[in-house]
């Protein structure tokens, strides 16, 4: 008897699985907004040569605006408090935010997501809206004349923002300690400042017959101003002069109303010296 035994062979593909992985990283310019004003969230990514299915954008939750290239149209924007988006300068690496408001601040972030498999990735930017101050700081003074052996107590304050001035008291330009700070919230949910500063005078705080006392407020690395007094005691003359003057720097951002935006800073300084 004979046994026959037949043998098939499968010939197969090799299985080949590809696993995707996506980089990102999420900008924006500025991180800090003046009130009013615009700023670009750019979302760079790559792919690793998968296909794109789609980019969101978020501030917390709330999802605000989405990119997908296969949809028709192409872009969509979401309603979002203190959200507004300028469609026709966004795509699907940036998003154009205009008219920032103080409630626009938050959390941003960048969801991308690769066609053809389950790879998402999500980045994060956190962005300010400030409100800076309408006037510089103003100095305050008991007197108007004083010499070695007095006590200087003056004040400085500021106009309202959001947040809060930091405020720095110098006497020819050396920083001195505050005696008090105080931050006060007003009802339209804006900001002012307040320091104090007690400082009992020598010899030394009169250089050549000069003392000047300076205040400086800073909101953010935006905003720079002060405020000079100048005491100038002239021996041959026992009247005293008092000279205020102010110097300012400030910073601001803008971006230009443009179909592809690109970001300018502008700056503007003007010093007054003596």
């Amino acid at each position: 008897m004979m046994l026959l035994v037949s043998i098939c062979v499968l010939k197969t593909e090799p299985l080949v699985i590809r696993l995707w992985s996506i980089r990102a990283k999420l900008q924006a310019i500025p991180p800090v907004v003046i009130r009013g004003s615009s700023t670009i969230l750019q979302c760079t990514y790559e792919l690793q040569g998968a296909p794109l299915y789609t980019v969101k954008w978020y501030r917390g939750q709330g999802e605000f605006y989405k990119f997908t290239p296969k949809d028709t149209p192409q872009k969509k924007t979401f309603k979002v408090p203190g959200i507004n988006v300028d469609e026709s300068s966004s795509n699907e690496t940036q998003v154009v935010l205009r008219n920032m408001e103080l409630s626009s601040s938050g959390n941003f972030s960048c969801e991308v997501s690769a066609e053809s498999s389950f790879t998402t990735v999500i980045v994060y930017a956190y962005v300010d809206v400030v409100s800076l101050p309408e006037s510089g700081p103003k100095i305050r003074t008991e007197r108007t004349q004083y010499n070695s052996g007095d006590i200087l107590k003056a004040n400085c304050s500021t106009s309202e923002s959001k947040p809060a001035a930091n405020l720095t008291f110098l006497i020819n330009n050396e920083e001195m300690s505050l005696a008090a700070k105080r931050i006060h919230k007003s009802e339209n949910g804006l900001e002012w400042s307040e320091v104090t500063m007690t400082e009992p005078l020598k010899n030394f705080h009169f250089k050549g017959g000069h003392m000047v006392v300076k205040c400086i407020a800073r909101v953010h690395p935006i905003y720079f101003k002060a405020e000079n007094l100048t005491f100038v005691t002239v021996t041959s003359d026992p009247k005293p002069e008092r000279i205020s003057t102010s110097d300012y720097e400030e910073y601001f951002y803008d971006v230009p109303d443009s179909e592809s935006p690109e970001i300018t800073e502008h700056v503007k300084s003007s010093l007054l010296g003596f």
